[in-house]
C-alpha cells in the first residue's frame, strides 16, 4: 500500500510539473504584463515624488488603497488582469473535458479524478500566483528604497500588502473553482465560459435589477443596501471595495474600522473557494466521459442559469417597454416582463442547444419560470403585498427621523460626532464634519404629525393624477425606529395637503430646538455680528464686544421662544432687519459640540428684546427703512444669483452695472422705473424663509447707489394683478405658473 501511495504521489507531481512546463509561456507573459502595469507604475510614481521633493521640497502622494501601492492605471489594469487570467487559463487547462479523445486519454492515466482536478487547479493557480508574487516582491523592494530615502507623505504597510496579496489570490482561486465546477456539468468550452461568467455576475445582476425595479414601481421603496453588500456577493467586487474603502471612519463619535468587514468577506470567500472545489471534485468523480462535446448543461446548474437569465431578461425588457410607452404604464411593464421572459428563455435554449432541438421537452420549465417572473412583477406593481400602504402604529414607534429642517433649517450645522481628518501638503491636520440634515422626533405628538405628513405624501405618490406633482421643501424620507426593527420609506412628489401640517410641525418645540439656529446658537460660537436693514442696506461694522454679543444672542433666544408662530404661517410677521453672525472657527482644532456656520437671521417686528438691545447699543439707525424712491434699481432673475453658501448672509457686494443683462438664458433684468420697483418690493418675501414650490418663484435684488442688497424671493401668489400682467409674458417661456394658491406658502412680509 505504501508503494502504491508513493507511486501515486510521484505520478501526481510529474503531471503537475508537466502542466507547469506547458504553462511556462503564459506565466512569462503574465509576468511582463503585470510588471508593466504594476511595479513599473509604482516605481514611476516614486520617481515623481522624489523629483518633486528635490524641486519643491514637498510631494503629493497619488497612491491608492489601504496598502498604498496602486496608481490609477495599475488599479484598473490589475483588476482586469487578475480576473481574466484565471478565467482564460482555467478554460484552457480543462478543455480536455470537452473533447472525446482528450478526456479518454486523461482518464486512462493511473490517477484518480481527484488528483486530476487537483493537478489542473494547482497548475493554473501557480501559473498566475508565481508571476504575481514576483512582481509584488519588486513593489515591496521599491517601497523599502523609498522609505529609506524618506521625505514627503509615503506609507509602506506590510500588513495591508499581505492582505492584498491574500485577497487577489483568493479571487483567483474562486474563479478557478467556478470554472472547474462548471466544467464538470457542460460539454463545451463555450458553455463553460458562459455559465462561469453567469455564476460570477448572477448575484449582482439579480440584486441590481431587483433594486431598479422596486425603485421604479414600488412607491416608498427605500434602497438602503450598502455598497458592502454588492462587494460581499462578488469576489471581484470585494477587492474593488476593499481598495476603495477608507481604513476607518467615525460613526456617532466612534471609530469604525471599515476594512474589518472586507477582511471578514475575504475569509468568507476563502471558505467559499474550498466549498466550490469540494463540490467540483464530487461532481467530477460522477461525471460521465460521454458528456464531452454535448450541448446544454447537465444537472441543477442548467435550471439555475435559465432562472437567472429569464428573471434578468424579463425584468429588463419590461423596464425598457415601460420607458418607451408614451404614458408610463405598469401594464406595459408586466406585458414586457412576460414577452421578455419568453424571448430570453428561447434565446438561451437556442444558443446552448445549438438550435431548437428538444425545445418542447423544456417548455414546462420555460412556462414555470415565465409565470414566476410575472408573479413577482405583479407583486411589485400592485403594492408589494401591502408594503406601500403599511403605516406603523404610533405606540410601536420609538422615534421617527425625517430629512427636513424647516424654513429656518438652511443654516449649515456641523455634526461634531462625524469628525474626520485630512492632511495638507505641509503636514497640517484639519478636521472636517458632516452636516446635519435630519430631525428625530420622539414625542407622540411629533410622531403622529409626521405620520399625517407621511400619509399625505403617500397619497400624492400613489395617485399623482389626483394630487398633482409639486416640488417644495418638505420631508421626502421617513425612518421609523420601531420596538422591533426599523421601517424606511422614501418618496418623490409631494402633496399640497402637507403644507398646513408642515406649519404645525415647525411650531413643535421638539422640532424647533433641533432646527432653529437662534435656539442652537451660543454666544461663545460668535466671533462678531453685524446689523442691517430689511433690504440689506445700512450694514453696521463688525461688532466684537463680548457683552453685547451675549446680550443679543440671549435676547434673540427669548424672542424666538415667545414668538407666535401662527403669524409666520399667515404671512403677518414683518422683517425689520437682519442680524449676521460670524461663527468662523479654527478647523485645525476639533469641535466638542455641534457648530453652526455663519448665518443671518431676520429681526421680526415682534422681537422686542432684540430691538431693545440694539437701541441701547445705538444700532437702531441701521434698521432704518430705505424708500423705494432711493433705490437705483431692482434686479430680477429666474435663478438665484448667489451661491447656497452665501444665501443667508447680509450682502455688501461690489458695484454691479445696473443695466447688466445675462447672456446665459437665466433671465436677468434690471427695473429702473420707480412704479415698477414699488410693485416688485411690495411682493418680496425673505429668501430661504419661505416654504413653498421652489419651481414657482423668481428672485429680486434691490440696489442702492450701485450696491446690491439682500436677495429676496418674489412670491408669485401675492403679486398684484397689475404686476402679474407685466410679468406673465416674461415668465411664461420659463414655465413659471401664476395659478397656485397662496396657502402653499409660509412667508414673511417686508
Amino acid at each position: 500500500m505504501t508503494t502504491t501511495t508513493l507511486s501515486s504521489k510521484s505520478r501526481f507531481r510529474s503531471l503537475l510539473k508537466g502542466m507547469l512546463r506547458r504553462n511556462r509561456a503564459s506565466a512569462i507573459y503574465l509576468f511582463v504584463a503585470i510588471f508593466f502595469f504594476f511595479p513599473l507604475q509604482y516605481i514611476l510614481e516614486i520617481q515623481r515624488q522624489l523629483e518633486d521633493l528635490s524641486r519643491y521640497g514637498s510631494a503629493s502622494n497619488w497612491l491608492y488603497g489601504p496598502s498604498q501601492v496602486y496608481t490609477s492605471i495599475s488599479l484598473i489594469a490589475m483588476v482586469f488582469i487578475l480576473t481574466t487570467a484565471p478565467l482564460v487559463l482555467t478554460l484552457a487547462q480543462v478543455s480536455y473535458l470537452h473533447n472525446h479523445r482528450s478526456v479518454d486519454l486523461y482518464h486512462s492515466l493511473p490517477l484518480t479524478r481527484t488528483q486530476l482536478l487537483g493537478a489542473n487547479t494547482l497548475a493554473v493557480f501557480l501559473t498566475i500566483a508565481i508571476p504575481y508574487l514576483l512582481n509584488y516582491l519588486l513593489v515591496v523592494i521599491a517601497g523599502i528604497v523609498r522609505m529609506v530615502l524618506g521625505g514627503g507623505e509615503f506609507v509602506l504597510s506590510p500588513g495591508q500588502i499581505l492582505l492584498d496579496i491574500l485577497g487577489w489570490l483568493t479571487v483567483e482561486l474562486v474563479i478557478i473553482a467556478l470554472v472547474m465546477l462548471v466544467a464538470t456539468q457542460v460539454g463545451s468550452v463555450f458553455e463553460n465560459f458562459v455559465f462561469t461568467c453567469e455564476l460570477v455576475m448572477a448575484p449582482v445582476a439579480v440584486l441590481g435589477i431587483s433594486i431598479i425595479t422596486m425603485n421604479t414601481f414600488l412607491v416608498g421603496f427605500s434602497d438602503r443596501i450598502p455598497a458592502k453588500v454588492y462587494a460581499a456577493i462578488n469576489p471581484i467586487g470585494m477587492m474593488i471595495g476593499r481598495i476603495a474603502a477608507p481604513q476607518s471612519s467615525v460613526v456617532n463619535g466612534k471609530t469604525v474600522y471599515q476594512l474589518a468587514a472586507y477582511n471578514w468577506m475575504l475569509v468568507g470567500w476563502m471558505l467559499a473557494a474550498a466549498v466550490l472545489l469540494a463540490a467540483a471534485d464530487r461532481l467530477y468523480r460522477r461525471r460521465r466521459s460521454e458528456t464531452a462535446e454535448t450541448s446544454g448543461c447537465h444537472g441543477p446548474l442548467g435550471v439555475v442559469f435559465s432562472a437567472v437569465a429569464v428573471f434578468v431578461g424579463g425584468a429588463g425588457f419590461g423596464g425598457l417597454l415601460y420607458l418607451v410607452v408614451s404614458e408610463y404604464s405598469e401594464q406595459a411593464f408586466v406585458i414586457g416582463v412576460v414577452i421578455g421572459s419568453i424571448l430570453t428563455f428561447l434565446l438561451v435554449e437556442a444558443v446552448l442547444n445549438r438550435g431548437f432541438k428538444g425545445l418542447w421537452s423544456k417548455m414546462p420549465r420555460g412556462a414555470a419560470l415565465t409565470a414566476l417572473t410575472m408573479v413577482l412583477a405583479l407583486i411589485v406593481v400592485t403594492g408589494g403585498l401591502g408594503y406601500e400602504t403599511r403605516m406603523p402604529a404610533v405606540d410601536q414607534v420609538q422615534s421617527v427621523t425625517i430629512n427636513y429642517r424647516g424654513r429656518r433649517g438652511e443654516v449649515i450645522l456641523r455634526d461634531a460626532s462625524s469628525i474626520r481628518t485630512s492632511q495638507s501638503h505641509d503636514g497640517s491636520v484639519y478636521y472636517n464634519y458632516d452636516y446635519l440634515s435630519d430631525v428625530t422626533l420622539t414625542t407622540p405628538e411629533g410622531i403622529d404629525l409626521v405620520q399625517q405628513i407621511h400619509q399625505a405624501r403617500l397619497k400624492a405618490n400613489i395617485r399623482p393624477s389626483e394630487e398633482g406633482y409639486y416640488y417644495f421643501d418638505g420631508p421626502s424620507s421617513f425612518h421609523y425606529q420601531l420596538d422591533r426593527g426599523n421601517m424606511y420609506r422614501s418618496y418623490r412628489c409631494a402633496s399640497t395637503a402637507e403644507l398646513p401640517l408642515l406649519h404645525q410641525l415647525e411650531a413643535l418645540p421638539e422640532f424647533r430646538e433641533q432646527t432653529d439656529p437662534a435656539l442652537l446658537l451660543t454666544a461663545d460660537q460668535v466671533q462678531n455680528f453685524q446689523v442691517s436693514g430689511s433690504w440689506g442696506f445700512h450694514v453696521s461694522g463688525s461688532l466684537t464686544n463680548r457683552q453685547l454679543i451675549e446680550d443679543v444672542v440671549e435676547a434673540l433666544h427669548q424672542d424666538v421662544l415667545s414668538e407666535d408662530t401662527t403669524r409666520l404661517d399667515r404671512g403677518e410677521a414683518e422683517v425689520v432687519g437682519f442680524l449676521y453672525f460670524d461663527t468662523s472657527y479654527d478647523d485645525r482644532v476639533p469641535l466638542t459640540a455641534d457648530h453652526l456656520a455663519s448665518f443671518s437671521y431676520p429681526i421680526l417686528d415682534s422681537y422686542t428684546q432684540v430691538l431693545a438691545v440694539l437701541e441701547r447699543a445705538g444700532l437702531s439707525e441701521n434698521l432704518e427703512t430705505v424708500e423705494v424712491s432711493q433705490l437705483s434699481g431692482v434686479g430680477m432673475s429666474m435663478w438665484s444669483p448667489f451661491s447656497a453658501q452665501s444665501e443667508t448672509k447680509v450682502y455688501q457686494f461690489a458695484e454691479i452695472d445696473p443695466h447688466y443683462s445675462s447672456q446665459t438664458g437665466d433671465m436677468e433684468e434690471m427695473f429702473l422705473d420707480e412704479e415698477m420697483m414699488t410693485l416688485l418690493m411690495d411682493s418680496a418675501v425673505a429668501y430661504r424663509l419661505h416654504n413653498g414650490s421652489s419651481n414657482n418663484v423668481v428672485y429680486i435684488t434691490p440696489f442702492l447707489d450701485g450696491q446690491a442688497g439682500v436677495t429676496l424671493m418674489l412670491d408669485l401668489q401675492r403679486i398684484s394683478p397689475e404686476l402679474a400682467s407685466i410679468l406673465e409674458p416674461k415668465l411664461e417661456p420659463y414655465g413659471l405658473d401664476l395659478s397656485l394658491t397662496t396657502d402653499q406658502y409660509l412667508t414673511f412680509r417686508f
